[in-house]
C-alpha cells in the first residue's frame, strides 16, 4: 500500500513526540498466562488518512486493526491472521490481515458508513446490527488456511 502523507502540522507534531508504534507481550502465573499490550496511535492514524476516513469510520476499523495487531501476538515467522466481519448494519462488514512482523491492513465494506441521525455513543453495534465473524490463521508451512466460525 502507498501510504499518504499526514498534512495536518499540529498531528505531525504529536505523532513524532510520542512513544513509536509496538506491541509488548508478557507473561503471568509462572508462564501460565499470556497477555499483550499494542500502542498503535501512528498505525490508526495513517490508516484513516490512507483511507481518507471519518470518525466513525476511524473507530469501527481502527479497533479492527488493535484486534488483528493484538492477535499477531500469537504467530511467527510469515504467519498471518486475517478476520472478516459480514454484518446486515451499515457499516456491511469489514475484512482485516496482520502478519506477524507487525503490518497491519483492512478496508471497510462501505466508506462512509451511512447515517441517518447524530451518533450519541461510541458503541458500534448498531452500525453492525447481526452477522458473521470469520477468524483465519494463514500458516508459512502450509497451503490451506486454518479457519474457524
Amino acid at each position: 500500500m502507498i501510504k499518504q502523507a499526514i498534512t495536518d502540522q499540529k498531528l505531525n507534531t504529536h505523532l513524532q513526540n510520542i512513544e513509536p508504534d509496538k506491541i509488548d507481550i508478557f507473561l503471568l502465573n509462572n508462564g501460565t498466562v499470556r497477555g499483550a499490550l499494542l500502542h498503535g496511535t501512528k498505525m490508526i492514524n495513517q490508516m484513516r488518512v490512507n483511507h481518507n476516513l471519518g470518525i466513525l469510520e476511524t473507530l469501527a476499523l481502527g479497533q479492527s486493526y488493535i484486534g488483528a495487531g493484538l492477535m499477531t501476538s500469537m504467530v511467527k515467522g510469515n504467519d498471518r491472521i486475517s478476520f472478516a466481519i459480514e454484518c446486515g448494519g451499515p457499516i456491511k462488514g469489514l475484512s482485516v490481515e496482520a502478519s506477524a512482523d507487525g503490518d497491519v491492513r483492512g478496508y471497510l465494506f462501505a466508506n462512509p458508513i451511512p447515517i441517518t441521525e447524530p451518533v450519541e455513543s461510541f458503541d458500534l453495534s448498531p452500525f453492525f446490527g447481526p452477522g458473521f465473524l470469520s477468524v483465519t490463521k494463514h500458516l508459512e508451512a502450509s497451503n490451506s488456511p486454518s479457519q474457524d466460525r
